[in-house]
């Protein structure tokens, strides 16, 4: 489930296909789309029934990660034998 929220708010922020793909791992660009990103409503909805979860197994922290990273920066910390084996 979670793999499935990655990809979507990945693609909902514009990042490309390719790259999400590269960076679960997968060989090619279909299996990413036709199986791990969803429509919004369906992730939405599942973060009302999980969202108590995650608090429970979250450290309570104030601090807050809010790191900015472009599409370009993030597959350049990518392997780069992984980056060319997705087409």
């Amino acid at each position: 489930m979670f793999r499935h929220t990655y990809a979507t708010v990945l693609k909902e922020n514009d990042i490309s296909l390719k790259a999400i793909s590269v960076c679960m791992g997968h060989n090619g660009t279909g299996v990413t789309k036709d199986v791990y990103i969803n429509l919004p409503e369906e992730i939405y909805d599942c973060e009302k029934v999980i969202g108590n979860f995650i608090i429970d197994i979250l450290p309570q922290t104030d601090f807050v990660f809010d790191i900015q990273i472009s599409e370009k920066d993030l597959l350049e910390l990518l392997p780069q034998k992984v980056y060319n084996m997705v087409g």
